[in-house]
């Protein structure tokens, strides 16, 4: 790809970010994750039960700052797992930006069997003003084909820019 490339991913247990890692082997793009200013709990339950309550509130975290300025790039490729049928709050704080305006977004989505569909819709409506590229999705942090799955869906992505 000859467009400026950001990978910006939400990862908690590390699965989108190994997606995320991957990508940037595969783009070359520059990787940029999304964290909030206040941390999520350590364990796998106590996420379950904030995240939760944070989704059916429509919350979104405040995040730290970003180490790019994303105007400077052409295609934000967005990575966040599945939670609760949807995106995880900070991510869901990140697509609000309005810098995403005018942008190919290009999501990928991590899940335990929930797949991608419900929040690739949210994400749509999310990035009003953006080109958004169909999504990709990996089950856990992704199958031994990982690579060359990513590779296949970032032929895709080019086809829109």
């Amino acid at each position: 790809m000859a467009n400026k490339i950001l990978i910006a991913w939400y990862s908690h247990s590390g699965n989108t970010q190994r997606v995320a890692k991957e990508l940037a082997a595969v783009t070359g793009g520059d990787l940029c994750p999304i964290e909030p200013v206040t941390p999520y709990p350590p364990t796998y339950q106590q996420v379950l039960a904030q995240s939760e309550k944070e989704i059916k509130a429509g919350f979104c975290p405040e995040l730290k700052a970003f180490a790019f300025d994303l105007l400077n790039y052409d295609v934000i490729f967005v990575g966040t797992p599945n939670w609760y049928g949807t995106i995880a709050p900070p991510a869901t704080t990140f697509l609000k930006h309005p810098a995403l305006s005018g942008k190919v977004v290009a999501p990928f989505v991590t899940h335990g069997g929930g797949g991608a569909a419900t929040p690739y819709r949210d994400i749509k409506e999310l990035c009003k003003g953006a080109t958004v590229a169909p999504c990709f999705d990996a089950y856990g942090g992704g199958s031994a084909q990982l690579r060359a799955e990513l590779e296949s869906w970032v032929k895709r992505v080019e086809a829109l820019i």
